[in-house]
């Protein structure tokens, strides 16, 4: 089961092809966020990229939480695209581009 607000990498599955392009970096958020009313079973999850975009459902067999040496990547991308914000007034991308990752 994926835990909201954790970080983790998708690996679609059979059913999750088309839900993001494989080894993208991606949050759980909580149902809540999306307005959805109901409970979803533990097998699904609801995820976003960094930016902020949601993307939507997807099964919590795609979801590979990171490995250390993966969380460092992200740590330090995310200290970059801070200051970048802080710099330019704005986030450049919705989407967290990390050369490598998945190796």
């Amino acid at each position: 089961m994926a835990r909201v607000g954790s970080l983790y990498r998708f690996v679609p599955t059979l059913f999750d092809r088309h839900v993001a392009e494989p080894n993208t970096i991606v949050r759980v958020i909580p149902a809540s966020k999306l307005g959805v009313s109901g409970r979803l079973p533990a097998c699904f999850a609801y995820i976003e990229h960094l930016g902020g975009h949601v993307l939507g459902r997807c099964g919590s067999g795609s979801l590979i939480p990171l490995n250390p040496r993966e969380r460092a990547i992200v740590r330090r991308n995310m200290a970059a695209r801070r200051a970048t914000a802080k710099r330019c007034g704005r986030i450049p991308s919705s989407r967290m581009v990390i050369a490598g990752f998945g190796d």
